[in-house]
């Protein structure tokens, strides 16, 4: 089963290490060498693609831009409430 973070937003790590994989075998590339095109470490892709450990922001969106996917594509819709919050609705008031 996928992590689930205390957030309301939930990415569907399975899914996204499956694509991972199935791009980098894709292009005939090793972990190592996607490592080196990527910056993000050997381990780190081999977590991934297992769907063992979730990774940050900052390592999420450049391996979803490097498959050539819409990082929300991998975002899943939190089953306890219909839509999303609007942006209306969840920004802050204004201190003046």
């Amino acid at each position: 089963m996928g992590f689930k973070n205390p957030t309301l937003v939930q990415i569907d790590w399975n899914k996204f290490g499956h694509d991972i994989r199935s791009r980098r075998e894709g292009s005939n590339l090793t972990v190592r060498q996607l490592q080196k095109l990527t910056g993000v470490s050997y381990g780190t892709i081999a977590r991934i693609e297992r769907a063992d450990c979730p990774c940050g922001a900052d390592v999420f969106i450049t391996l979803a831009l490097w498959i050539g996917s819409d990082p929300q594509a991998y975002l899943l819709y939190p089953t306890s409430r219909r839509s999303w919050p609007s942006a209306a609705s969840s920004a802050r008031p204004s201190a003046g």
